[in-house]
């Protein structure tokens, strides 16, 4: 298993995933009884995976924008307690992983849609995402929340 650095603006402090969402706003379903479409105003061109986090450090919230993911999980962080024994190269929660558990169990998925068998990890104390892309994710700055004690 190796690990590499994913510099990110929420790599430090507290992280906790709020949402996952994969998806389109618009979409299309055709069956024996008909089609049906469902189309927003504003229409994206690909499926996009977003994660909202809240980064405790900064007090705000923060969308992570896959576009053409071939695969993710969503786990809580007990289900990978093998990475964490080896997780002595990278600090914080961000971070690119291979040759662990789930790329021996779908190569084919790690051969075609990361770049040399890289995949994105996003960790918390409770949930961790990993995502299989080519490409670095849109981070976007969402809002500073205000603590109301």
């Amino acid at each position: 298993m190796e690990m590499k650095p994913w510099d990110t603006p929420i790599n430090q402090g507290e992280l906790s995933v709020l949402a996952v969402n994969y998806g389109r706003d618009d979409w299309g379903l055709s069956c024996e009884q008909g089609s049906y479409v469902h189309q927003m105003p504003h229409q994206s061109s690909s499926h996009t995976l977003t994660i909202t986090v809240f980064h405790l450090l900064t007090e705000s919230i923060y969308e992570l924008r896959f576009e053409h993911v071939g695969a993710y999980r969503v786990l809580d962080e007990h289900g990978l307690l093998d990475m964490w024994s080896h997780k002595t190269d990278v600090t914080g929660n961000c971070f690119k992983v291979r040759n662990h558990a789930w790329a021996e169990e779908s190569p084919v998925s790690f051969m075609t849609n990361t770049i040399d068998g890289w995949s994105y990890m996003i960790s918390t104390d409770w949930d961790c995402v990993e995502v299989l892309t080519e490409a670095d994710p849109d981070i976007v700055f969402i809002e500073k929340l205000t603590n109301e004690g």
